[in-house]
């Protein structure tokens, strides 16, 4: 029977310092295989939103070419007005009836279009009968249609406009204060009005400009009496609330047509 005698295996030992490589190198492999994993990610995700990107960019594109068909501009030459046998105020575009409205009562002198404001579209009918010892005048009887339904509402105005702003959305009028004149400004979109007294001694007053930087006011008064005519200028400065007399009382009636600049009024005395 052969000898069973175990054979010994003499023992290996690894140094300490080749374990620890052995661990960090290790470690570094996982890293750097978990980095790439990320940055593959990373990389997939990016081309997933640039293609979301594109796509949206060609669809914003579209849509805005079919916004640009579908904006309704409206033409001036297009619009017309007539008064029927019955007083109606008839509103056409583009020879298309759009409303007709027992506004006018039938004293209706003119129709004219003061101004376009994208679909708004500000109108002044002229009624017949206008007369007397009138100095300075404006638009009385005022509407603000809308063009995208032709719905219309009327301006409340309590004496009458001189000049209508589309740019700083504000109109300038001239009404009566209990028993004063006074100069309003009042705005487009909700018709509230901030009113200034005008000097008692002038019973008229009209001429109403906007600076053209819209920080100013100017307008002429006179005193209404034709055997004994005077005049003066003030100048309302909206940012100060402050008001000024440009021209002194003068004998005759100043005119004014608009502004030379921001601090210069242009004007006549007749």
């Amino acid at each position: 029977m052969e000898d069973q005698t175990p054979i010994e295996v003499p023992a290996v030992h690894i140094p300490k310092w080749l374990i620890v490589l052995l661990v960090v190198s290790t470690c570094l492999s996982v890293v750097a295989v978990a980095l790439s994993i990320v940055s593959l990610i990373e990389s997939n995700n990016l081309e997933s939103e640039m293609d979301i990107e594109i796509v949206d960019d060609e669809g914003s594109e579209q849509a805005g070419e079919d916004a640009t068909q579908d904006i309704f501009t409206l033409e001036a030459d297009l619009i017309s007005f007539d008064v029927d046998s019955s007083g109606d105020l008839i509103v056409y575009y583009d020879e298309e009836e759009k409303i007709r409205s027992e506004i006018t009562a039938g004293l209706v002198d003119s129709v004219e279009i003061v101004a376009i404001d994208g679909d708004d579209i500000y109108i002044n009918i002229k009624p017949d009968g206008m007369g007397g010892y009138v100095l300075y005048s404006g638009y009385r009887w005022m509407y603000q249609i809308d063009a995208t339904d032709w719905s219309y509402v009327q301006i409340p105005i309590d004496g009458f406009m001189t000049e209508l702003s589309t740019e700083y959305q504000k109109a300038l009028l001239i009404e009566h204060l209990g028993s004063r004149l006074a100069m309003v400004i009042m705005d487009l979109e909700t018709f509230e009005k901030s009113s200034y007294s005008i000097d008692s001694t002038y019973g008229q007053a009209g001429d109403a400009y906007f600076s053209p930087d819209g920080t100013k006011v100017a307008y002429a008064t006179a005193v209404g009496d034709p055997t004994n005519e005077a005049s003066a200028i003030y100048i309302y400065n909206i940012v100060e609330r402050l008001q000024t007399e440009y021209m002194p009382h003068t004998a005759g009636v100043y005119e004014i047509s608009g502004w030379l600049d921001n601090d210069s009024v242009d004007y006549t005395l007749n």
